[in-house]
Order: structure tokens, then sequence, then C-alpha cells
């Protein structure tokens, strides 16, 4: 096996891992590589996930070298549970990507567009750009290839994954960091990040509800809107209010004969 789908989670994060398969499914029918699905307590029952229980929650960082250890791949696609796939993924593209880190000996290709590579073509390569050493956000946990070894080496035990976005990028310096240069142009688009601070996105919930699929809010809330969303929100209302009340009409206009 020289590639596997990780997906990291624990038990606390339970109620997303349906919706995320639902997504995965429906978006990536034909994915080439086992998946699994990291937590600490509990099956999700799919028989074409290999669910790592490791028992107790010791760390973010702890909890996945083990399961690299058990998984055994030279290099893994990352993704989180609450990352919902929108579009169908283009497995050629993204096997052809895997195939580029490997001869470039790239540490890290992240799939998310964002931030946006220093250089956008590394290597006459019009969809990959190259991460500068001092780039902000080097290590990045949205969805990514890794270099098995490469992610071992930047991977402290007992940090969480906020400390490895945080520190690893300084880790980081030596190694070459890759990443789409457009959301257009990556071969997979999600909506990234379904529950913050322990709370459900709105849009998430929104995107599941569209999709017919129960979500369990007893075990977490949805996310309220900030003052400041509020507030963008009341603006957009009154403008467009504005609009309707002071612009003109939509009209025709005949052309010249």
């Amino acid at each position: 096996m020289n590639l596997a789908v990780v997906v990291s989670s624990c038990a606390q994060y339970r109620d997303a891992w349906a919706p995320f398969f639902y997504f995965f499914r429906k978006y990536w029918p034909d994915c080439p590589w086992p998946v699994y699905l990291i937590t600490n307590y509990g099956v999700y029952r799919d028989p074409s996930v290999t669910c790592l229980a490791l028992g107790r929650d010791v760390s973010w960082a702890d909890n996945l070298l083990i399961a690299l250890d058990r998984i055994g791949a030279p290099h893994i696609v990352y993704f989180q549970e609450d990352y919902f796939f929108t579009r169908p993924v283009r497995t050629n593209d993204l096997v052809q990507d895997v195939d580029f880190c490997r001869r470039c000996d790239a540490a890290y290709l992240g799939l998310f567009a964002r931030p946006a590579p220093e250089e956008p073509s590394f290597q006459n390569n019009p969809r990959i750009g190259r991460l500068a050493p001092e780039a902000r956000l080097r290590v990045s946990l949205q969805a990514a290839v890794w270099d098995v070894n490469k992610l071992r080496s930047l991977t402290v035990t007992g940090e969480s994954a906020w400390a490895m976005e945080r520190f690893g990028s300084d880790r980081s310096r030596d190694l070459l960091f890759l990443r789409m240069n457009s959301f257009e142009t990556a071969p997979l688009d999600y909506f990234h990040t379904a529950i913050v601070r322990g709370a459900w996105e709105p849009g998430a919930v929104e995107l599941c509800r569209k999709a017919n699929i129960p979500i369990d809010l007893s075990l977490r809330p949805i996310r309220p809107e900030s003052w400041l969303q509020k507030r963008r929100r009341k603006l957009r209302f009154r403008i467009e209010r504005a609009r309707q009340r002071f612009w003109p009409r939509p009209f025709e206009i005949a052309p010249f004969h």
C-alpha cells in the first residue's frame, strides 16, 4: 500500500462521521485508496472504512503518530471529520498530484488553496505552487497530501492540532511545502471546518438539511451569529430595501432598425 486516506477524529466528534462519509461516498465513489478513521472509542459501521480505535485520547499528535504506525503507508491524504465535500473529486488529477509530490520529494501538498502559495507555479506545474520558508500557516491541517516520514518529523507528542499549525510551520522551514494555487484547479473542494469551538456552523447544518442528513443537535448546538454577522446581514437588508425604493425599475430599450 503506497497511500492511505486518513480521517482524523475522536469520539467527541462522532456526530460528524455520518455527514462526512455521506458526502465522501457521494462525491468520491471511485476513491482508489483504503480509508481510515482515527478515533479513540466507537466504530463507524461502514465496510469501506477501517476504524482505528486507539483508546484514551492523549492528544491530537499522539493519536496521529499511533495511527500512522498502524497504517504503514508512506503517504497519506489527510482530512478531519468536519470537512464535507461539496463537489465530485477529480481522482485522476489527485493521483497525478500525489505522483508530482513524490517526484519532487515534497513533504506536503495542501489541497486547500489558502493561504495562496508565494510561487504560484512550481516546476512549471500550472496548478501547484511552492510555499516560501517564511510563509504564514505553512503547516495547515486542512486537506493535504503528506509524506509520512516528514509528517512524523514535524509532529511533537502532546501537541494539539492548533499547536501543530502554530509551531509546526517554524519546524518545517527546511522542507519543501507545496499548495494548490486555486480552488478551481484543486482536485477537490469541501465545506471546511463544519464545527467551530464545539458548535455547528450554520452553513454546514444547512448543507446537511438539503441532503436530508439528520444531525443530532443534542451533542452540540448550532453556532449563533456573531454581532458582526448580524450587523452585516442587517446592512445588506437595508441596502436591498433602499434599492427597491429609490432605484428605477428595470426597463427595456428597443433595438435600432
